[in-house]
């Protein structure tokens, strides 16, 4: 069955969709609503189309200027459309919502609310892929369900306490926002809920990142991606992705179990517990206080553990590794390169070389160590494990893990 098409141009109320299949296009002219939304759609209407490319505007206080339910819809904004109300667009979902998608080029404006409300009922799924502007008091709000938003290259979501609120007060549902474009509010530039949220940024945000409850994850995902504001982990254990060392995640004590990946030299955050370094051209990873996890990428690198007790793995190159104070594991796999120990504490630290195929007991490393110029190395194949300071004599199985 082949849907109606339905054109408007100038009106003074409000249009109501209320059928299945239909297409609805908003041509230069505009509606204005006295009462009421300028657009709402019925909850239980399905497969509807609306192009808008005129301004859609709702006088009404407290008012939203779209009001969507429905189920399978599909809303494109042109960038001649320009949407204004208290809200700008408002999706509750209903009962049917499900599976639709908002397409903006234009200009979403809120006058006291959110530009963006996505209240999607639990269990659905909505995408929103900005390449316009999206503004108010909160840019983008996400309440309910799945929601996956796109901000585009030139996209702009600005809110003047919010750039974007994952609504704390909600029950947990999913956001996964990418962000090509910017970001940005004089307040919070992305406020997290209690669930998983997942923000991949490849431009800029402007403000505090906030990510709340749940284990977050935020990746700066392409050098040059900024965020000017901190990074805020709340409870939870939450992961951070960063091309910049001045990109910290900010942790209070016991909020989890925290995790940093970076391509430069990186220093852990106080309340951070473990880093992984990324790459091939061999950077230096600092701990802190924590009993930290340190892995470094596949070039020669340093890795100290400072206080704690803590855990370095060099992977592959030729690593030096430093413990500082605690009770160190240093872990060697088949195939890691040459890597040193300079501060091994004979007695409290110890070497894991369960991976390290051949060397299955003490006497298998008696038979492939040496000392050597203060030190002792232990060479087996293409492996050498050099570990300063110490001597055959003090060496004895409660140094290893096999």
């Amino acid at each position: 069955m082949v849907g109606v098409a339905h054109t408007y141009t100038i009106d003074n109320a409000t249009v109501t969709i209320a059928v299945d299949g239909d297409s609805w296009t908003f041509k230069p002219g505009g509606i204005t609503a006295n009462s009421g939304p300028a657009i709402r759609m019925l909850d239980g209407t399905f497969g509807n189309t609306i192009a808008i490319h005129s301004t859609i505007r709702t006088t009404v206080e407290f008012e939203s200027a779209i009001a969507l339910s429905g189920a399978n819809w599909l809303m494109s904004i042109s960038s001649l459309g320009v949407v204004t109300g208290y809200n700008g667009v408002y999706f509750d979902g209903g009962a049917s919502g499900t599976n639709c998608q908002i397409i903006n080029d234009g200009k979403i404006t809120a006058e006291g609310g959110s530009g963006v409300v996505l209240a999607t009922k639990v269990g659905a799924t909505i995408a929103l892929d900005n390449s316009g502007l999206i503004s108010g008091v909160v840019g983008l709000e996400s309440f309910r369900g799945s929601n996956y938003v796109t901000n585009a290259e030139g996209g702009v979501i600005t809110g003047s306490s919010y750039g974007v609120l994952i609504n704390a007060d909600s029950d947990p549902h999913l956001l996964s926002l990418e962000n090509f474009g910017l970001i940005k509010s004089a307040g919070v530039a992305i406020q997290g809920s209690k669930g998983d949220d997942h923000v991949d940024n490849f431009g800029r945000i402007v403000g505090d990142v906030r990510l709340g409850g749940g284990n977050d994850t935020f990746i700066n995902e392409a050098t040059g991606s900024t965020v000017q504001g901190g990074i805020y982990g709340g409870t939870g254990d939450d992961s951070l992705t960063v091309h910049s060392a001045a990109t910290k995640l900010i942790e209070k004590a016991g909020q989890g179990s925290d995790f940093i990946t970076s391509t430069v030299n990186y220093t852990l955050n106080d309340n951070v517990e473990s880093l992984s370094l990324e790459g091939t051209k061999g950077l230096t990873g600092t701990g802190n206080a924590l009993d930290n996890i340190l892995t470094g990428d596949d070039g020669n690198d340093i890795l100290r553990g400072m206080a704690g007790n803590d855990r370095l793995f060099g992977d592959s190159g030729n690593d030096a590794l430093t413990g500082g104070a605690g009770k160190d594991i240093f872990d060697f796999y088949t195939t890691q390169g040459r890597d040193r120990i300079s501060d091994f504490q004979n007695g409290q630290d110890r070497m894991d070389i369960h991976n390290w195929t051949g060397l299955d007991n003490f006497a298998d490393v008696k038979a492939h160590a040496k000392f050597v110029d203060g030190d002792v190395v232990i060479k087996f194949g293409a492996d050498v494990l050099t570990v300063e300071g110490l001597t055959l004599a003090q060496m004895d199985k409660t140094d290893f893990i096999f």
